[in-house]
């Protein structure tokens, strides 16, 4: 059986058809969702919430400088991802080192495009986390 944890990647179609790579930030255990950002390639000319950028070693995935797209961070269902998963339907990537992970939650945390509703499920009082 898969699980799905903190810190987890996985290649997933959104927006549109196109695959992004998403990072599970937290697990919501009493709800029974994780919360997922992606990330997107910085593009000259092209403004990008610089909260977290993420560069080529941060994870294998990733060639060229990039960014975490928090204002489209989103829940998933556990279970549903977890079928997903084991359907084929999305592909897991690596798991991030900790450091890297630890960036991510901080950018959220700073980013003006993080909702309150998303930004509470990442506080240390949130009892219902993973």
């Amino acid at each position: 059986m898969t699980t799905i944890e903190p810190g987890d990647t996985f290649l997933y179609p959104y927006p549109g058809d196109r695959k992004h790579l998403h990072i599970i930030i937290e697990k919501i255990i009493d709800k029974n969702v994780c919360l997922c950002v992606f990330v997107s390639s910085i593009r000259s000319g092209k403004g990008y919430d610089a909260s977290c950028v993420l560069n080529a070693g941060d994870c294998s995935f990733i060639r060229h400088p990039s960014y975490v797209v928090y204002d489209k961070m989103q829940l998933f269902d556990v279970h549903h991802l977890t079928r997903m998963v084991e359907n084929g339907q999305i592909t897991i990537k690596e798991r991030l080192e900790d450091s890297v992970l630890q960036r991510v939650i901080d950018g959220a945390l700073k980013s003006k495009m993080t909702t309150n509703l998303f930004r509470k499920y990442l506080t240390k009082d949130n009892p219902g986390k993973s």
